[in-house]
């Protein structure tokens, strides 16, 4: 282990020699007569504690103390004084930064101990330069936004990369509160109680506000600072601009949605045209003939004509259905609620679950695609509350604004454990409705509880979701 480099200053040449007899098996020992001796050591060698003597020729150990503050600020500094002076002492608190000051002739164990604590501070104060200088690279030079703001939410401190994100002037981002950023208020405050109680949130996906009026969707992870009493004393806020990558991904899900529907649709019309087709000309066929052999004494088949006239019956039904679940003809056709009330929410088609279906405001022209995957999104989450949950009551509230639609359905089912399902999902029902909702740029909440109900909010802005292109 590399001994500690102890610089002693002393323009007595006696004391040097009894310091240097006493300590030079525990450390490594430089001595100076001089101030001047002592700079130049000090500029050719990593000194770790330095001790100066009170009285020197032409200086102070104070005022030495004092003119290398600047030039060299790391090493610890220890004063020995034969004065018991008070205002040297002070002297060398305020203006020299001394560590400890040991007066004439110093006790060796006292001195040497003062020496090793002296290089401990010493190491703290490396490592923590170290910290600091690494931690100013990375924000300084950070691609992503770094925002320090008090624990009143005021911004204290920024990067290059957050004033190019926000294009704030330096002048508005320090008089700006970090919830003023966040487009959604309840979003600002939910990362601001998680980072309080937890003390650290990541990826937390949110919209912020730019000084221009752009919205952009932004990943903030963020973590609290605390000071020596271990108490709150601000917050950091890492900012990942994903917008672009948000862009690709919804234009991925609507692609791969639109396919999805554009093959319900062939399938359904091959259905429809082909199958269908047939089915119903051997039903008129088999018509055709039972009346003929109702005319036939001999053999009566009327009772097995009904059978399979009855067979075909259900045959055809169950096709329409298979057709209209892949592809609803109608939606071009009618509104969104009634299609609900129609096909979805028909308490006829279930006789132990109740249906609820509230419709407020005037629904707009919404557009095919949009109207085909509300539609998808309702129907998916009535199918598995149905198969999976038990629910005695399903009730569907959409309001209809002026430039949003708000979509609110919940049953009273078994519920289930939502994360559990996002982690280790056991089908695609959860997947697809999210994979809708993004799709069109929509907000969700699911919440569920074990054995007691399981409800869904949505919430889409319906500017350019009109007049289906």
């Amino acid at each position: 282990m590399a001994k500690i480099k102890v610089l002693y200053i002393d323009d007595e040449r006696v004391n040097l020699l009894a310091f240097k007899a006493s300590y030079r098996l525990d450390f490594e020992i430089f001595t100076a007569t001089s101030a001047e001796q002592g700079i130049e050591i000090l500029n050719n060698n990593s000194i770790e504690v330095i001790i100066a003597d009170q009285r020197m020729p032409g200086t102070t150990g104070v005022n030495f103390f004092a003119s290398i503050l600047e030039t060299h600020p790391n090493p610890i500094r220890i004063l020995i004084t034969a004065y018991s002076d008070i205002n040297a002492i002070i002297d060398a608190i305020n203006k020299g930064k001394v560590y400890r000051y040991i007066t004439k002739p110093w006790n060796e164990l006292e001195l040497k101990s003062a020496i090793e604590n002296a290089y401990k501070i010493y190491l703290l104060k490396e490592q923590n330069a170290n910290l600091t200088s690494k931690y100013q690279k990375v924000f300084t030079e950070s691609t992503d936004p770094i925002i320090l703001f008090n624990i009143l939410g005021k911004i204290t401190d920024y990067n290059e990369s957050t004033v190019k994100l926000l294009n704030y002037s330096p002048e508005k981002l320090r008089s700006t509160y970090f919830s003023e950023l966040i487009l959604d208020r309840d979003d600002a405050l939910s990362i601001l109680k998680t980072i309080t109680e937890k003390g650290t949130i990541k990826d937390y996906e949110c919209q912020i506000k730019t000084n221009d009026g752009a919205v952009k969707t932004c990943l903030i992870s963020g973590n609290s600072i605390t000071n020596n009493y271990k108490k709150i004393a601000g917050y950091q806020a890492i900012i990942k601009d994903v917008s672009l990558l948000k862009e690709i991904e919804k234009n991925n899900l609507k692609t791969v949605i639109e396919t999805q529907e554009n093959e319900r649709m062939r399938i359904a019309q091959e259905l429809h045209d082909s199958l269908g087709q047939k089915l119903t000309a051997t039903k008129i066929n088999l018509n055709l003939l039972q009346s003929k052999a109702a005319e036939c004494t001999e053999n009566n088949l009327s009772s097995d004509f009904l059978e399979i006239q009855n067979i075909l019956n259900s045959a055809i039904s169950e096709i329409r259905n298979i057709c209209f679940n892949l592809m609803p003809f109608t939606l071009k056709n009618k509104e969104l609620s009634v299609l609900l009330e129609e096909n979805i929410f028909n308490t006829e088609q279930f006789k132990t679950t109740e249906f609820d279906l509230n419709i407020d405001g005037d629904e707009p022209d919404l557009s095919v695609n949009f109207k085909i995957s509300i539609f998808r999104i309702i129907q998916e989450f009535v199918t598995n509350s149905l198969k999976h949950a038990n629910p005695k009551r399903i009730s569907l509230t959409i309001f209809f604004k002026k430039e949003s639609l708000h979509i609110y359905i919940r049953d009273d089912g078994d519920g289930f454990d939502y994360e559990k399902q996002l982690e280790n999902p056991t089908g695609n029902g959860i997947n697809n409705i999210i994979s809708r909702i993004k799709a069109f740029e929509g907000r969700y909440k699911f919440t569920s509880k074990l054995s007691n109900f399981t409800e869904l909010e949505i919430h889409f802005l319906i500017k350019d979701r009109t007049n289906d292109k």
